[in-house]
């Protein structure tokens, strides 16, 4: 049996995540730890805030899914990002979250290759620092000189590593859908986690997002619809909710921008699944 969470928004304080996962009775769920404003101003949590978070969250929950900001590019071989994902990783242990994800990024002044030796030499320097959160590199949406879009560009990166156990997955059914993988039946959802397993190899897939998408298979555009209404069909969530059940993998939702009304309908519903 697995857990299905939720990605809340850092739209105000961790302090207001946490007690929002609370309220919504959540066994697990998935946040930024570095927050931006509207203006394009980071938001760092104070030490105050920190200790708060943590305070609430390590009565409830025993995993907890942090995501890397969208702005660190591992892909990039022209700058280095490790500074930047040390960072983050030394503020998700402080605030307890045990796993973070981060997304390959692109390499867009580069070739595809260089920038998957860079996110490899990025994360053998990021492990051989003193570490104990896990590391889930994310397959994205994006085409062109993104990296990690393709499970083989995954693949690519951890045969590069120099401690290739320490480097788990994440796979969005959202991305997956609009690169251009057929994952829109319940067939074709399920062959395609099968051959991730066989590609990335055996129990590397440590959480899967469930998302829907809003718009077609290989229009490599990443945009979230609400489960159901968007371009993937019922029938593939639903088989990839089964795949995280039968491993025990947790699962987590990232919704468009939704009330608290729907979210926890939308929440309801999916945890409905498997009863």
């Amino acid at each position: 049996m697995s857990q299905v969470g939720l990605h809340l928004r850092l739209d105000d304080s961790l302090i207001a995540v946490a007690n929002q996962a609370l309220a919504l009775e959540l066994p697990v769920f998935q946040s930024f730890v570095v927050g931006q404003t509207a203006t394009g101003h980071i938001k760092i949590p104070t030490d105050q805030e920190i200790t708060k978070f943590r305070k609430i969250c390590e009565k409830r929950f025993t995993k907890l899914y942090a995501h890397g900001s969208f702005w660190l590019n591992l892909a990039d071989p022209l700058r280095s990002s490790l500074d930047g994902v040390w960072y983050q990783v030394q503020l998700a242990q402080r605030l307890g979250f045990t796993h973070l994800i981060l997304h390959p990024g692109s390499s867009v002044k580069a070739t595809k290759q260089e920038g998957i030796e860079m996110v490899a030499r990025t994360l053998n320097q990021l492990f051989k620092k003193q570490s104990s959160i896990t590391i889930l590199l994310e397959n994205t949406a994006h085409g062109n000189r993104a990296v990690g879009s393709s499970l083989e560009d995954l693949a690519a990166i951890r045969a590069l590593l120099d401690i290739p156990e320490k480097l788990y997955f994440c796979l969005d059914t959202a991305h997956a859908h609009v690169y251009g993988y057929t994952v829109n039946s319940a067939a074709a959802m399920t062959n395609f986690l099968h051959t991730a397993e066989t590609i990335l190899g055996n129990n590397t897939i440590n959480l899967l997002h469930l998302n829907d998408a809003s718009d077609a298979s290989g229009s490599c555009k990443d945009r979230h619809a609400i489960l159901g209404t968007g371009t993937l069909g019922d029938a593939a969530l639903h088989a990839a909710h089964a795949y995280a059940q039968e491993r025990g993998l947790p699962l987590i939702i990232e919704p468009p921008l939704m009330g608290r009304t729907q979210l926890q309908a939308l929440y309801n519903s999916v945890v409905s699944w498997q009863n």
